[in-house]
């Protein structure tokens, strides 16, 4: 039933699940090994164990029940796991692709040479004769030319495959650089999960699609996901602020990461990968790293536009901690070559790790949601008393926007109108679109005509918005009749 129940999930559900798109696909020697492999009879063992302790089963039972589990254990404990070997070797598991025997190649060849050359320092420093050194050199420069006659005499791979050898490579570094940046203190264990979930994921669509796989996987880092979303209908229904500063602020922590990565790769890690793969290959690598760069940097500096206090302190923060490092590392090197003694290497270990405390407070992410200072940034209401103003700010609802997000849609019935605190927005018209900016509204005219939304409204940029609801805005212009008469201004001369 075990094997049954495994070979039915590995070869019946998850080629559904691949063709489908849901999974990547899996080939059948993997799904083999996963399937024979895979069993070790834990759960088996777990469920024996609630068999036993439970009082209404027989004797006679429990004791089929626990010989029947060993029985399964050992059977694939003895017979699977010393046999998983020859499934791999029967599906060709065991030897490297031809994708890897050519990187393999140019590494074995790219060590070679550089031993070789090498060979004539190493052997001054160590006093060894120089006839023993140039045989050395000579006996690894006949390997490095039998290994490139080998290599010349093989099929070379296509642009694509070697594309998709560097991207592989490229993401193993950003792999490696966030679990750097975790050693280092300068990301937390949650979104080092989120960060390397990422990059698994971009392995994932490499290996199954290529660059276009990678193209996609690397864009919908950049999107905001459902957390975010549930987030933002908390505070926008219930006002509750607290999941939205935090996904804010992990947004924050996980682009400037990225970025950083990239940047690293950008400025070493291709330079590592000219010797492996062909030059027109890392010259598009190049080109791809970069606009994946640019698009990260824009996605980082549309949320330090949005909360330039807030990032400013992350990143003093986190200039803060690179430095101490530094200084911890420069300390650890005097010491560790006798410069120092343990005394003082202790002494100003304690003292970093004092100025490391301080440094390691969090900022708080302030959302900038507040009603009353919303009001006040709208030229609409500047010239209105502040007892009046107070009272418009009570109606009001504060709505955070982020860029892509479409606020209101030509068509859809209009319940509200809304005021533009801070950011961008564009109104897609039928004969083009427009620029909304800080200070500007929309949506009056869809109220003040009771007809259906003119336009598609969607952000530009991170906004903050003031919602006014249809029954409120009603009452604000009985009681404001100088509001009244600058809207209906402005609806008029849209209209026109």
């Amino acid at each position: 039933v075990g094997f049954g129940a495994r070979a039915l999930l590995t070869h019946g559900i998850l080629p559904i699940l691949s063709s489908t798109g849901i999974c990547p696909p899996v080939n059948l020697g993997f799904r083999t090994v996963m399937w024979w492999g895979g069993l070790r009879g834990a759960v088996s063992l777990a469920l024996a164990l609630a068999v036993v302790e439970n009082p209404f089963i027989s004797q006679e039972v429990k004791n089929f029940i626990i010989a029947l589990v060993c029985a399964f254990v050992l059977f694939t404990l003895f017979i699977n796991a010393t046999t998983v070997g020859a499934v791999m070797k029967a599906f060709g598991l065991d030897k490297l692709s031809k994708n890897d025997l050519a990187v393999r190649d140019r590494t074995v060849g790219k060590a070679i040479k550089e031993v070789a050359e090498g060979i004539p320092a190493v052997a001054s420093n160590n006093t060894i004769f120089g006839e023993v050194a140039d045989l050395a050199v000579t006996g690894y420069n006949n390997r490095l030319s039998a290994l490139e006659k080998s290599v010349d005499s093989q099929n070379t791979l296509d642009p694509d495959s070697w594309l998709k050898i560097g991207l592989l490579s490229v993401i193993g570094q950003e792999r490696k650089h966030y679990f750097s940046d975790y050693g280092n203190g300068y990301v937390d264990s949650s979104n080092t999960r989120d960060l390397v979930s990422t990059a698994d994921d971009l392995l994932d669509a490499v290996k199954a699609d290529g660059f276009p796989g990678y193209q996609l996987a690397w864009e919908k880092t950049l999107e905001f996901d459902w957390r975010v979303r549930l987030a933002m209908f908390l505070q926008r229904n219930f006002s509750i602020v607290g999941p939205l500063k935090g996904h804010l602020a992990n947004r924050w922590v996980r682009l400037r990461s990225m970025l950083s990565a990239l940047n690293k790769i950008k400025n070493g890690g291709l330079e590592e990968l000219k010797t492996l793969i062909e030059p027109s290959v890392t010259k598009r690598l190049a080109e791809l790293i970069e606009e994946r760069f640019q698009k990260t940097e824009a996605a980082l500096n549309a949320l330090r536009a949005q909360y330039p206090d807030y990032a400013n302190k992350v990143q003093t923060r986190h200039l803060d901690k690179i430095t101490l490092n530094q200084e911890l590392s420069k300390y650890r090197e005097l010491y560790e070559d006798a410069i120092i003694t343990t005394e003082i290497f202790t002494n100003l270990e304690t003292d970093l790790k004092n100025r490391e405390q301080l440094a390691s407070e969090e900022p708080e992410l302030d959302l900038g949601l507040n009603r009353l200072e919303l009001v006040s940034a709208v030229p609409l209401f500047e010239n209105i008393d502040a007892e009046k103003r107070q009272s418009i700010a009570s109606i009001l609802q504060p709505r955070l926007v982020i860029p892509g997000e479409v606020i209101c849609k030509e068509g859809d019935a209009g319940d509200s109108m809304f005021f533009i605190s801070s950011g961008a927005l564009s109104v897609n018209l039928k004969d083009g679109a427009v620029t909304l900016g800080s200070g500007e509204f929309f949506g009056e005219i869809a109220l003040l005509k009771e007809t259906p939304r003119v336009a598609t409204v969607a952000a530009n940029s991170f906004c903050e918005l003031l919602v006014l609801g249809k029954a409120d805005f009603e009452e604000l212009l009985v009681k404001s009749p100088q509001l009244k008469e600058e809207i209906e201004k402005v609806a008029a001369a849209r209209l026109s």
